[in-house]
């Protein structure tokens, strides 16, 4: 699979309207091969609208601990850790349904058609080559380019993650997009250009001035969806059993 986020992902998780902040894992107990590593990413980064925060860990456990906190974006895993092999801990990831591209980074090559198997991103050999790694990064971004919008306001570009918006809502010549922050940021657009330009399944037209993440609903009635952080969009009230059908076609069937 070439990674459908969702829901994720991007990739890039969060948002300061100037900066994506872009969450990176790195579990390798080899402090040099870690630092190469790390410094390799922070070069590729260089003027590229991201905020790296990068996590690096010595040992398997350390991870794994913090994996259940930690929103990572990408993860970078070692597999002769001194406690657990790091193929195991990406086989338990996919068990769990982990969404997270995953990247072996090893001195030996024997794992790497067994990756195929749990559907891993990409497979770095050490001693590390920059090249390579840069390209599996370009591939990332590639592949969850879709799950970013960019919009202009007084010649600046402000990016948003998909997933960290509520809805979208249209006043007049205006739209207001509502993030999972609880921000409100105002722009100059229609709300029918938005939707084209978002063009995401996940997102749902439920009145001709609303635009929902579906996946931020917790409930629904007749003239409204109940969104997370106690925000409502309204439902076309002539149209809302379509409209209705659409959500959970969404939510059960993947659709």
């Amino acid at each position: 699979m070439l990674y459908d986020y969702l829901y994720f992902y991007f990739i890039i998780s969060k948002k300061d309207n100037k900066e994506i902040i872009l969450k990176i894992g790195i579990c390798d107990d080899n402090i040099i091969d870690s630092k190469t590593l790390e410094s390799a990413i922070k070069k590729y980064y260089e003027n590229k609208p991201f905020k790296l925060e990068i996590f690096t860990f010595s040992n398997g456990v350390e991870f794994l601990n913090n994996y259940k906190i930690q929103d990572f974006d990408i993860i970078f895993l070692d597999i002769f850790l001194s406690d657990i092999n790091g193929f195991n801990i990406a086989q338990e990831l996919n068990k769990a349904n982990s969404i997270v591209p995953i990247i072996l980074y090893s001195s030996s090559k024997d794992y790497a058609v067994d990756g195929y198997q749990i559907n891993l991103f990409g497979y770095l050999l050490k001693p590390l080559y920059v090249n390579k790694l840069f390209k599996l990064l370009d591939k990332f971004h590639e592949s969850t380019t879709n799950k970013l919008i960019c919009l202009k306001k007084k010649g600046q570009n402000i990016y948003f993650n998909l997933n960290d918006i509520l809805f979208i809502e249209s006043k007049g010549r205006q739209i207001i997009v509502h993030t999972t922050n609880n921000k409100e940021d105002i722009f100059y657009y229609s709300l029918d250009t938005i939707e084209k330009q978002i063009n995401n399944k996940s997102f749902l037209r439920t009145h001709k001035s609303f635009l929902v993440n579906m996946n931020k609903i917790i409930n629904h009635c007749e003239r409204y969806f109940e969104l997370e952080n106690d925000k409502y969009a309204l439902i076309k009230i002539k149209d809302h059993k379509n409209i209705i059908q659409k959500y959970h076609d969404y939510i059960f069937k993947g659709n």
